[in-house]
Order: C-alpha cells, then structure tokens, then sequence
C-alpha cells in the first residue's frame, strides 16, 4: 500500500500528527473568533438564535421513519456543537445576551398578539 519507506518513520509520524493537532486547534480558535464576531452584532444575535430555533434541539428527535429520525438528530447535533461553541468563558457574555434578547422579542410578539 506504501511504496515510500518514510511513510513508517515514527519521527515524521509524530511530527505529522503534531502539525495536524496545530491545524486543528487553529481551526478551532478561528471558528471561535468568527463566532464572537457574529454574536457581537444584534443582527448576529437574531441569526444564531434563528438557526437554534431551526434546530429544534429542544424537541425530541426520534421518528418511526429512521430516515426523519436521522434528519432530526443532524439538525439537534448543529445545535448542540453551536452550544458548546458558545459555552467558552469568552463567547459566555454574548450568548446570554442573545438569550435575553431572544426573550424580549418573545415577550413583544405575545404582548402584540394579545392586543
């Protein structure tokens, strides 16, 4: 399967698994940079918690179809990655934000339709 002999050189494997363990950590500060950047606007705000509704992580995902049943855990896991995104002590003050704006706008919307 591997014609190069270095392929099995345990040094280099080390040395590739550490530099993948640096892309990965990167990739993660970046997503968490981004992240903060959406969350740090109120149009930001309403957008994440748009898509955490889509999610609807709060309602069970099982279906007797298992192909709803898979299509509902896709979307219950987005959320749930999304909310251990959020749950870093940087990105913590933004999201309660969020939430309480969330709330507001709630509130606003029944106060409206009950007139």
């Amino acid at each position: 399967m591997f014609d190069d002999a270095e392929t099995y050189d345990p040094h280099e494997l080390a040395e590739r698994e550490q530099r993948q363990r640096l892309v990965a950590r990167d990739e993660a500060t970046q997503f968490r940079l981004d992240l903060a950047h959406v969350l740090s606007t109120e149009a930001g705000r309403r957008l994440y918690s748009g898509i955490k509704a889509m999610s609807r992580s709060d309602l069970p995902s099982f279906d007797p179809n298992p192909y709803i049943g898979s299509w509902n855990e896709g979307r219950r896991s987005v959320d749930l990655e999304l909310t251990k995104q959020v749950q870093h002590p940087e990105l913590q003050n933004l999201y309660e934000l969020m939430l309480k704006e969330e709330h507001d706008r709630r509130c606003k919307r029944a106060a409206f339709i009950a007139g």
